[in-house]
């Protein structure tokens, strides 16, 4: 098979690293796919980032029987990669290895706008590990909101929920907050006996950020039981998401009433109760939805990209 007329996509975030290497006139036929760790380098670092790239690239051409080779044309969506500064040593990795004759390498949550999108205005919303809102105007412009990191960004995100939900179970194992489901769940899934044993489960063990993440499910456990405080950590990152994606629709002038939202990310894929409460929280700031669309695989967005840079 000729690899120059093969189209090679890459989803990479904090949590994992997707890449599908495509072929056929539409690039709609997927003959290899690979997973590896995350690739953000603000996450993981460079070097890693660039270790678990290779690894899922290798493993979707070892996928489909082929060797590695130069595709026609490559899009890399990655978390972390806005600042120039921050994509360059991506593309010089990218540019010396010769994944693709084209390339373009792009931030993670605008595949999603090339999945549902391409065209038009809308707005794509990422909610997994991390959280970011980025937005498109049908005249060319884009926006974002969010996207700072779990230090003083990522409001609404798996990690935000999953230390929410740390912290409520914390302060009712104090008595500074009514009795809730969260603490005896934690302690369970972190096999502590006691609530002190938490602290050296959570610093001691040095786990990292997807882990923490993944905790999330015991605040979405919870909230199913109707504990109050699992539903009002989950309320208020509605609140937090609602409020990037008001931010973007701010900025780019979009129609508050016929938004087209497009949702990514574990969180948003995976609990529909968060999909309900965002919907329910844009209501109250006066958005409304005309489509919203769910994507489990935001590396479509990137074989699509892909194709469209190998067809022009």
């Amino acid at each position: 098979m000729n690899h120059s007329e093969l189209i090679l996509g890459v989803d990479g975030g904090g949590t994992r690293s997707l890449a599908w290497l495509a072929s056929g006139p539409g690039g709609d036929q997927v003959i290899g796919r690979g997973q590896a760790g995350p690739s953000n380098p603000q996450a993981v670092g460079v070097a890693a980032a660039i270790a678990n790239l290779e690894q899922a690239i290798g493993a979707a051409f070892a996928a489909a029987g082929l060797s590695r080779g130069a595709v026609g044309a490559a899009c890399l969506g990655l978390a972390g990669v806005d600042r120039p500064s921050d994509r360059a040593p991506i593309e010089q990795w990218a540019v010396q290895t010769a994944i693709g004759k084209q390339l373009k390498i792009v931030n993670d949550a605008m595949l999603l706008l090339q999945v549902d999108l391409p065209d038009t205005s809308g707005v794509a919303l990422i909610v997994g590990t991390g959280s970011l809102a980025v937005g498109c105007h049908r005249d060319g412009r884009t926006a974002r909101s969010g996207g700072w990191g779990h230090l003083f960004g990522d409001e609404g995100s798996g990690y935000a929920i999953a230390v929410a939900g740390l912290r409520a179970a914390a302060q009712a194992a104090d008595g500074r907050a009514p009795h809730s489901d969260l603490l005896p769940r934690f302690l369970a899934a972190l096999d502590c006996r006691e609530p002190a044993s938490l602290v050296p489960a959570i610093y001691q063990s040095q786990l990292p950020r997807a882990q923490i993440a993944a905790l999330a499910q015991l605040v979405f456990a919870a909230s199913d039981t109707g504990d109050p405080a699992a539903i009002a950590i989950l309320a208020q990152a509605a609140s937090a998401l609602s409020e990037m994606v008001s931010a973007v629709i701010q900025r780019l002038d979009l129609d508050r009433q016929q938004l087209r939202l497009v949702l990514s990310g574990g969180v948003a894929v995976n609990q529909p109760i968060l999909r309900k409460t965002l919907r329910d929280a844009l209501g109250h700031r006066g958005v409304g939805i005309e489509s919203l669309t769910v994507v489990a695989h935001p590396v479509v967005g990137a074989v699509a990209a892909a194709q469209r840079m190998l067809s022009h």
